[in-house]
């Protein structure tokens, strides 16, 4: 599964193991990310991410905003309410306006949920 963003010419992959119908974890939610903002060329650092539907494997992205964009490596699920993840933002191209950023877990979204400070 895809997420393509025609006005932000990106590309995300929501699902790299394809489009099983029959994976066991359905819809995700996502409730909260902790610390919920980061500073562009900072240190990465750890966040935690609340929610239901987790399941191993499932990416975390960062959508919606314009500008330096947080990246999530090493995501590790701790359970179907929690997951962690390093975020690195990168100081790349120029800043843009929009610097708040959906946060995505599979098909669920926190509209709003990261802010990048310069």
């Amino acid at each position: 599964l895809l997420h393509v963003s025609v006005s932000r010419q990106t590309v995300d992959v929501l699902n790299p193991q394809g489009c099983d119908t029959s994976d066991p974890g359905g819809a995700a939610t996502v409730a909260s990310i902790d610390p919920a903002t980061g500073v562009v060329g900072g240190t990465p650092f750890i966040v935690t991410i609340t929610g239901s539907g987790f399941v191993s494997g499932m990416p975390v992205a960062f959508e919606g905003g314009d500008g330096y964009k947080p990246v999530a490596s090493n995501v590790v699920v701790l359970s179907p309410t929690a997951i962690v993840a390093t975020v690195t933002i990168k100081k790349k191209g120029r800043a843009r306006s929009d610097n708040v950023w959906d946060v995505r877990v599979g098909t669920g979204v926190l509209e709003n949920g990261f802010t990048v400070q310069p």
